[in-house]
C-alpha cells in the first residue's frame, strides 16, 4: 500500500491489486515449477523449454490474477 493512501482507497484500484497478485503468483510459480523442472529434466533444448514454460506461466497467471484478485481483495 502506497504511503498516504488508506486501505479503502487502495482496494478501489482493483487493476493494481490484480497486477500485483498476478506478478507475485507468476514469479513464485515459475520459481518452483520451471526452474525445478529445468534442473531435473534431461532436455536437449533447455532454452526452448524455459521459454515455453515461462510463456505458459505468464499467460496462466494473467488469467488467474484477473479471476482471483477481486475475490481476495
Amino acid at each position: 500500500m502506497p504511503p498516504g493512501e488508506s486501505r479503502a482507497e487502495y482496494h478501489q484500484r482493483p487493476l493494481v491489486a490484480e497486477q500485483i497478485h498476478a506478478a507475485l503468483g507468476a514469479a513464485l510459480s515459475w520459481s518452483f515449477t520451471t526452474l525445478a523442472w529445468a534442473a531435473k529434466a534431461r532436455v536437449t533444448a533447455i532454452r526452448d523449454f524455459v521459454t515455453i514454460e515461462t510463456a505458459f506461466t505468464i499467460i496462466q497467471w494473467l488469467i488467474v490474477g484477473l479471476i482471483t484478485a477481486p475475490v481476495l481483495a
